[in-house]
């Protein structure tokens, strides 16, 4: 989309007889609106105009012919579009443009005098969407090789920054400066990068895009003193969590579990019953109901064994 700095974008092209021209309203036309092709400088009143698509009016390049006397007035011819229509005044608009729709159109115009012929070449713009930084890879590793590329639609320039920083040398940019390479990434290539796509109508700025290394892959020349202590530290840290975190897994595997006592009383009373112990002695005679007990009566029934027992 080359002509957005020159003089009257839409420049009138190969006037091959005087009299008549054609204007574009608005003079930038957008994408996705419309354009009204108004010719003007006519003499006399139009009796009939075709348009074409392309330098040459020849049938095979027809969009359309208008005839006073016609019935209908206008007929189509192969390169017609639905998007198209044409005025008794020989103008021609095209609606919700297309890329697609650039290029040249010419008008034939038949008055009472000579017809007349201009051919002018229209132009399609569209303020740039807005830019989004891509990566060749979501993890990138120290050394290798690395894109990013700014993805933007209708851009006529585009300029690469870095947040607070230049870009790296050694970054190798594409010919539109749409991308730019690291052949090989180290750490202090990582930071905030951004783009800016501009063109005639318009200029928009990406969001800001982080680059990260994920791995140190180079030596440690490479690196400043901030950042390689920053390494040395996480390194002990991560050692002294794995050290602690085996030390109590072997602690609480290998302690005792607490026996639970159970109280005083409810220990007694799971005991086996007291054993009685009765003396015995054979009975030689019955007594009656009123006597003295069993044991009495061995402490008193024989005092020879009572002897025997004392001696």
């Amino acid at each position: 989309m080359r002509g957005f700095t020159l003089a009257g974008v839409f420049v009138l092209w190969m006037n091959l007889t005087t009299g008549i021209n054609i204007e574009f309203i608005p003079v930038y036309p957008l994408i996705n609106q419309s354009v009204h092709l108004n010719v003007t400088e006519i003499s006399g009143l139009v009796r009939s105009f075709c348009w074409y698509k392309g330098e040459d009016p020849s049938s095979q390049n027809l969009i359309l012919c208008y005839s006073r006397q016609g019935n209908p007035p206008e007929t189509h011819g192969p390169l017609y579009f639905p998007r198209v229509s044409s005025f008794p005044n020989a103008s021609l608009e095209i609606s919700k443009l297309h890329t697609e729709d650039q290029g040249y159109y010419t008008v034939q115009v038949v008055t009472r005098n000579d017809p007349k012929r201009r051919t002018a070449h229209l132009l399609v713009y569209a303020t740039v969407t807005k830019p989004v930084i891509r990566s060749s890879t979501l993890y990138p590793i120290g050394n290798d090789k690395i894109t990013l590329t700014c993805d933007t639609m209708y851009s006529e320039k585009i300029i690469w920054g870095r947040n607070g920083k230049i870009i790296p040398p050694g970054v190798i940019k594409s010919p539109d400066n749409r991308t730019i390479t690291f052949p090989t990434i180290k750490p202090l290539d990582g930071g905030l990068y951004w783009c800016e796509a501009e063109n005639f109508l318009s200029k928009i700025t990406s969001d800001i895009y982080t680059l990260n290394v994920y791995c140190i892959c180079g030596s440690t020349s490479d690196l400043n003193a901030g950042e390689i202590a920053g390494v040395i530290i996480g390194t002990l840290l991560v050692i002294v969590i794995l050290v602690g975190g085996i030390f109590l897994l072997l602690f609480f595997k290998r302690r005792p579990h607490p026996v639970k006592e159970e109280p005083r009383e409810e220990a007694n009373k799971k005991q086996d019953p007291p054993i009685e112990y009765y003396n015995v002695q054979a009975m030689t005679r019955p007594y009656p109901a009123n006597q003295e007990s069993a044991y009495m009566d061995l402490q008193y029934a024989s005092q020879d064994t009572y002897s025997d027992l004392q001696s």
